[in-house]
């Protein structure tokens, strides 16, 4: 066995090996010299390097060793003779008598391996790309047909394992892991016999009996007389402190259905829906889509399924995008920068040297576009955006360029119509790349296919495709709803309608959206009043309506006189303006605050519940939210408490059921206000299809509408999957030894 040691000699060396036999490999200022056991100096501290190209510290033939110069090998003998120049580039021991070297091939910077004894003779020609010794055998690559092929040969160069496959590797005493072109491992013998089929993703043995193999990221044991101890089906496989042979499964999912009725089983990392019936599932680093009965629609492979629909999926590896189809069929090459879908097609970007290369594909992964983009953006009214040598334009879904690239900038079309920019001005063309606004302006908002807000260097305005400029001013213009928004330098609103016909003058501090699609309100210096969509003063300023909160069902929340009532679009008072604030109508019930307290009122101005809580929600349902001193609590139309208001908090579900908070858990309270889980969950998700989702302590659960417990509560997980109508139960997997 070979000693590192660094100790220190009087002559000003140092030992940095000790060689069988005696031998110890010397070292000062770079150089390095042989000294025997006697520690005279028989090789001279001259040489770049005393041993073998690999490290190994040995003799060939008790007295032969290799030596570098210049940073080539050659062959020295203990007694500082040299038995060849350093003319090659590796020397390797291949057993007492024989080496493995590699040398320049002539007038070629390509290394050639081959096999010599110790007297020089050539045993393995010097052909191969590449020699790696193992036990009696070495691995050996010839290029062929223009690819690196690897076999395995013999001392005398019989060949063991044909050579064709992409890699060979050493793994045991006696055994080989070959992979075949298609990327697929089988175990081999010292003799050549293929000991299993091409199925294992990766071989490594353990020790010389026991091997791990890999499919798809799942591990399982194999002996070296190819027999499968143990079926693929750990994550890791390892060996723990007291030598024992230790797995960690993937997690469990079981698939339940609300009965907890066992559907099926799968062992992955993690699974999530992506369609009926349709999984995505991840093992590590590999990813696939499969079926409820883990039938693959795609293999796993060490790619990101990054969107799945109708069977396709973009998927990324190694930051490269592509597109498969069912059962792993590639129907793009994972070779893009970037890659979407729109539609039914796929933009994709491929970078070369300092260009980008965009291109359109069908769903047949046909390619569209006869020439090469610099860059594609969006899709609308069957167009896309293209641009090429720095101009813009159209290619519609046939890949014709129909609007030639000669814009500065495009937008997408909408109704037919496409705002571009030509010499830094807006302008406006149709679907055939025909002008409907020549391009002089400095903006364009549309109003209507055929009308346009434009601003101007000196004005704005409004232009027609067929009338022209049909209106100019000063101010600023915008679309508000169907009519035009105006705004002069003092921050003063108009408002007139399309056809340039003022309905307020430019005077007012506010001007609502269309409301209803009814009205505007606006605003004066001290009053609001209500303007109809055709331009009728509804409700004058002369009202003297201090603030309009909002409006609904023909009823405005208006503030007179300091207090709150509603109006209706004729300027009568539905309801006094009498309370301190006032909230929208809400299946006939709108809430109303008196002295600090809120309480609810019906359309005949009825108090039907007394002002009497700090917080109140509309009604919905049949059912409102009140709060009272920080607790909370839910009403029917009659001012009934149908849960009592004591909740630390409570909020309504898209179902129409009602989370309550106690003591920080929470519990389930049914839309008719009945209590169905008293508060004891740390979470609750109510379905929505009779079941509701409970965890607690990190374990979930499922319970009946009824209250009534289902699904145990023992899960890491559990999803519901709507689409399928089934619940994915994981439990997570921990190491456990594996009985072999």
């Amino acid at each position: 066995m070979n000693h590192l040691l660094k100790e220190d000699i009087d002559d000003g060396y140092h030992r940095t090996a000790l060689l069988l036999n005696g031998y110890s490999i010397v070292a000062r200022k770079n150089k390095q010299g042989l000294i025997d056991n006697y520690g005279e100096l028989i090789i001279p501290i001259s040489y770049q390097g005393i041993g073998w190209s690999d490290g190994q510290n040995r003799l060939l033939k008790s007295s032969i060793i290799g030596y570098k110069n210049n940073g080539y090998w050659g062959l020295i003998t203990v007694k500082n003779h040299k038995l060849t120049q350093p003319i090659y580039t590796a020397l390797k021991p291949f057993s007492s008598d024989l080496v493995v070297a590699s040398k320049r091939e002539n007038g070629s910077i390509r290394n050639v391996y081959g096999l010599m004894d110790s007297n020089l003779k050539t045993i393995i020609s010097f052909k191969y790309d590449l020699l790696i010794p193992n036990g009696n055998e070495l691995i050996a690559s010839i290029k062929k047909d223009g690819e690196i092929v690897y076999g395995l040969i013999n001392r005398r160069e019989e060949v063991i394992i044909s050579f064709g496959y992409k890699k060979i590797k050493a793994i045991s005493s006696g055994s080989y892991a070959v992979t075949n072109k298609d990327n697929k491992t089988a175990l081999f013998s010292s003799k050549g016999k293929e000991l299993t089929k091409f199925e294992f993703d990766d071989i490594n043995f353990i020790d010389n009996e026991l091997g791990i193999v890999s499919i798809g990221n799942r591990n399982g044991l194999i002996d070296k007389n190819g027999k499968i101890r143990v079926k693929p089906i750990y994550k890791e496989i390892s060996v723990n402190e007291d030598g024992n042979l230790v797995g960690l499964a993937y997690n469990q999912w079981q698939l339940l259905d609300g009965q907890n009725k066992l559907i099926g089983t799968l062992h992955y990392d993690k699974i999530e829906p992506v369609n009926r019936k349709i999984l995505k599932v991840a093992a590590g680093k590999y990813q696939a889509i499969i079926d409820e009965n883990d039938n693959p629609v795609t293999h796993l492979k060490p790619w990101q399924i990054r969107e799945f629909n109708d069977g396709i999926a973009i998927v990324k590896e190694n930051d490269y995008f592509g597109v498969i189809k069912d059962h792993s069929h590639i129907l793009l090459p994972i070779k893009f920068d970037s890659l979407y879908r729109i539609e039914d097609y796929f933009i994709t970007n491929k970078q070369i040297s300092r260009d980008h290369i965009w291109s359109v594909y069908d769903m047949s992964g046909k390619r569209i576009n006869q020439i090469s983009y610099d860059l594609i953006s969006g899709f609308s009214e069957r167009f896309f955006s293209v641009k090429k040598n720095d101009r813009w334009g159209f290619m519609d879904f046939f890949g014709n360029e129909k609007i030639p690239a000669r814009f500065d900038t495009v937008h997408a079309f909408t109704n037919g119509r496409a705002k571009v920019i030509l010499k830094g001005l807006e302008g406006i063309i149709n679907n055939q790349g025909k002008w409907i606004i020549q391009p002089r302006y400095e903006n364009l908002e549309m109003v209507d296919p055929d009308l346009y807000i434009f601003e101007g260097q000196f004005f704005n305005g409004l232009v027609h495709k067929d009338d022209g400029e049909i209106y100019h001013t000063d101010h600023k213009l915008t679309l508000l709803n169907s009519n035009i928004l105006e705004k002069n330098i003092d921050g003063k609103f108009g408002l007139f309608d399309r056809n340039g016909i003022r309905l307020l003058k430019t005077e007012y501090q506010y001007i609502s959206e269309l409301l209803d699609n009814k009205v505007h309100i606006f605003q004066d210096e001290n009053y609001f009043g209500i303007l109809n969509k055709i331009g009728g003063i509804l409700i004058g300023a002369d009202k003297e309506i201090q603030d309009i909160k909002s409006f609904k069902d023909d009823l405005l929340i208006i503030k007179a006189s300091g207090k709150y009532g509603f109006m209706d679009l004729e300027g009568r008072i539905r309801i006094a303006n009498r309370y301190d604030d006032i909230h929208e109508f809400s299946e006939g019930m709108a809430g109303i605050k008196l002295l600090g307290k809120w309480g609810y009122l019906n359309k005949d101005e009825e108090i039907v519940v007394q002002p009497k809580y700090d917080k109140i929600e509309a009604y919905l349902n049949g059912t409102a939210i009140v709060s009272k001193k920080g607790k909370y609590g839910l009403l029917d139309k009659s001012g009934n408490e149908l849960a009592k208001v004591e909740f630390d908090a409570l909020s309504r579900t898209t179902n129409g059921s009602f989370i309550s908070l106690k003591q920080g858990k929470k519990g389930l309270i049914n839309k008719e206000g009945n209590e169905i889980i008293y508060p004891r969950f740390d979470e609750v998700n109510d379905l929505g299809n009779g079941f509701i989702l409970v965890n607690r302590d990190g374990k979930y659960g499922l319970i009946t509408d009824q209250g009534v417990s289902t699904i145990p509560l023992i899960y890491d997980q559990l999803i519901y999957d709507k689409k399928s109508n089934y619940y994915l139960a994981c439990q997570k997997a921990d190491w456990e030894i594996i009985k072999k």
